[in-house]
């Protein structure tokens, strides 16, 4: 690798072994025995500093939608989130609104026993104090935790968005006291424009 990170050359090989390392696991095993973990696949996956948090993540994170955020695929979404985890994965980013709770309530199903190997995100679409702080102990019972390593501001978009956000009783202020209590370890934002 280079001093100035990932060269082309190696951002393809390695996402070529993980990928057909995936897809090798996908292949059904013999009847009773477990599926094969690659060995190597936790240890040799790259990763990278999350921004100025101290935590490395591997180039492959866990995203909570599609399969994973439906309440009616909750066996095949606990054994994704753990075949991840398994693989080295140790990212997960959920929402509070991801499949109506189903997303937060499936990886906190798979996080029990497991939580100390993740650094774990979710976010708040709402963009008051209150229904903020509502949102988030939800947020807490469905993942099955204490704490959220990072918790987002969920799709500002626009001028409005942020001066809601900012006001005297928006989310922001929620936030930081979630914070100051220890509770949210981090704090972010995602923004979404065409």
């Amino acid at each position: 690798m280079s001093s100035k990170g990932l060269t082309r050359r190696e951002l393809l090989g390695t996402s070529l072994g993980v990928a057909a390392g995936i897809g090798l696991s996908r292949l059904p095993a013999a009847a009773g025995a477990p599926e094969p973990v690659p060995a190597k696949a936790a240890k040799t996956m790259i990763k990278r500093n999350l921004g100025r948090t101290g935590h490395q993540v591997p180039i492959f994170s866990l995203g909570g939608e599609s399969t994973v955020d439906k309440d009616a695929e909750k066996e095949r979404a606990v054994e994704i989130i753990h075949r991840a985890l398994d693989r080295g994965v140790n990212y997960i980013d959920t929402a509070h609104i991801y499949g109506r709770g189903g997303s937060e309530r499936n990886i906190g199903e798979a996080l029990v026993g497991r939580r100390d190997q993740v650094f774990l995100a979710t976010k708040t679409r709402d963009r008051g104090y209150d229904g903020t702080m509502r949102q988030f102990e939800t947020s807490l019972e469905r993942l099955r935790t204490d704490h959220i390593d990072l918790y987002q501001l969920h799709n500002i978009r626009t001028q409005e968005d942020l001066d809601q956000v900012f006001a005297d009783q928006g989310a922001v202020k929620a936030i930081e006291k979630l914070r100051d209590q220890g509770v949210v370890r981090f704090i972010g934002i995602t923004g979404h424009r065409d």
